[in-house]
């Protein structure tokens, strides 16, 4: 392997998507990684890509490309079907693998991802990059601390408008259930990961899927389309540790509030919240502990780790990611959120979606 982490990118159209907005800056804001090549689905967008992030290579067959000796690592951003495959693929030819949330489409594809990185011995990272977020760090640091005390409950919600904002037509196939997208895959994989690693594992839970907005007009063609992909999800869950709460994430909010989290324990209080999704979105952190007034709590310097890049923008936490699993391939450990550790989100999806369907508490393993 040489000096700096060569990383091959896995859909990168460069005029539209994450890669440009997140990959992409996060990339060039840390010396030891460097983007060596590309790969879409065609030779055009692959060609175009490579020309636009300044990489001598591309590839529009992702059999091919992960397969290039001059690639250290695999980082996948395509669509979620994609997601499987690809992966499974990087890792059978030794990569390590980086991929974007949500890692499968079920918990059984995630687990076998997991097994074969065991098998091949190599590092993987999930993109659930909350947990790098500065505020986040602060925020398990002081609950480890003991700020709050015990923790005794908590409330968390995510309240968006996206699927009440007109989009074109290219995001069309969001629209069904079975690609992967929508509010509980995303929204609620996303929050759930946070909440799980501040505060602990779920015992139990009891839920409530839906989907509201069960059609949608793209401007620029006008059709209707059938909606299948859930919007609405809230459940209430208690923890291994005792602690009790409740769980909302809506993407049918006008004027939506973004995210907020709340904790509650005998000695205080902690509550992180943002204007958008908790992923991508500044977050910042405010506490009481007993007798005080509820204020801003400043975060040290030693949760920064990545100069150059605005915490409010979306390459930040993904910089700060890419970092940790740089240290993670240099020492040979794994470094969390690995494989394993979303597979463990996905199994919680699972139990939410179960949960809905029979109209029960279900225990995440049960």
């Amino acid at each position: 392997m040489a000096d700096r982490l060569r990383i091959g990118l896995v859909g990168a159209t460069p005029d539209r998507g994450w890669s440009p907005r997140a990959h992409i800056p996060a990339y060039r804001a840390l010396d030891e990684f460097e983007l060596v090549g590309v790969c879409t689905g065609r030779p055009e967008t692959a060609a175009a890509a490579a020309a636009a992030f300044g990489v001598g290579r591309s590839s529009s067959d992702y059999h091919e490309f992960v397969s290039w000796s001059e690639i250290d690592v695999v980082s996948i951003s395509t669509r979620i079907l994609l997601h499987h495959p690809i992966a499974k693929a990087a890792l059978e030819a030794g990569k390590h693998v980086f991929c974007e949330w949500p890692l499968t489409v079920t918990a059984a594809q995630a687990r076998e991802l997991t097994q074969l990185a065991a098998q091949k011995g190599v590092r993987t990272m999930t993109g659930l990059q909350s947990r790098f977020a500065p505020a986040f760090l602060q925020m398990r640091e002081l609950l480890q601390q003991g700020y709050v005390g015990k923790v005794l409950s908590f409330n968390m919600a995510m309240l968006l408008p996206s699927v009440l904002t007109a989009r074109p037509s290219y995001y069309n196939f969001t629209a069904a259930k079975s690609s992967g997208f929508g509010a509980l895959s995303i929204a609620c994989g996303h929050a759930t990961d946070a909440l799980c690693w501040l505060l602990g594992d779920i015992e139990s839970l009891s839920s409530q899927v839906s989907t509201q907005i069960t059609t949608w007009r793209p401007p620029d063609t006008g059709e209707e389309v059938p909606v299948s992909s859930p919007d609405n999800v809230s459940y209430v869950a208690r923890l291994a540790s005792g602690a009790v709460g409740s769980v909302q994430m809506c993407n049918t909010a006008y004027a939506g509030s973004g995210f907020r989290l709340e904790v509650y324990g005998e000695k205080g209080k902690l509550a992180a919240a943002s204007g958008g999704m908790l992923e991508l979105s500044l977050v910042r952190l405010t506490g009481a502990q007993a007798g005080e007034k509820e204020t801003e709590i400043p975060i040290g310097d030693h949760h920064t780790w990545v100069q150059g890049l605005p915490m409010e923008g979306p390459a930040f936490n993904m910089a700060q990611l890419f970092r940790r699993f740089g240290q993670g391939i240099a020492t040979g450990e794994d470094a969390a959120p690995t494989f394993s550790d979303a597979a463990g989100v996905h199994r919680l999806l699972e139990a939410i979606e179960r949960s809905s369907s029979i109209r029960q508490w279900v225990m995440p393993d049960g």
